[in-house]
């Protein structure tokens, strides 16, 4: 088993930064993984941090790795919480990435993008739309 420093995960860190269920954060990269053509990926996900390990498929050996060879990755995460804008819009991802209807670069790069998203107001109008919401 080879333990390494895992490549950025933003799809599962952005789940649990969103408050996903660790549950629903492990069925998903796990879909994820599935279409994208690792059965055998195995996800842990805990409130702070998640841990996947990977088996390689026997046609690694054909590709100069070791076929069965198990990469493991952790990476903490729950650190930046995503704001309501943003929430919407990895539902999305996920949901598509899980269908196969993009692949899981495709929705690194998107999940990397969203986290890039300006508020759609600025601060002073959200302050002033908050007064009414707490008054109620």
């Amino acid at each position: 088993m080879i333990i390494e420093p895992a490549p950025e995960s933003p799809i599962g860190e952005a789940m649990i930064d969103a408050g996903y269920t660790v549950m629903t954060v492990q069925e998903s990269l796990e879909g994820i993984a599935r279409v994208n053509g690792f059965p055998r990926t195995e996800i842990v996900a805990m409130p702070t941090a998640l841990f996947v390990s990977t088996r390689s498929s026997p046609s690694a050996s054909a590709r100069g790795g070791s076929a069965g060879e198990v990469h493991t990755g952790a990476i903490s995460s729950g650190h930046r919480p995503l704001l309501l804008h943003q929430l919407d819009e990895l539902d999305t991802i996920v949901g598509q990435a899980r269908a196969g209807a993009i692949d899981a670069n495709r929705a690194r790069a998107l999940v990397l993008l969203l986290r890039r998203l300006p508020p759609p107001y600025p601060a002073a109008v959200r302050v002033l739309a908050y007064v009414p919401v707490c008054a109620a």
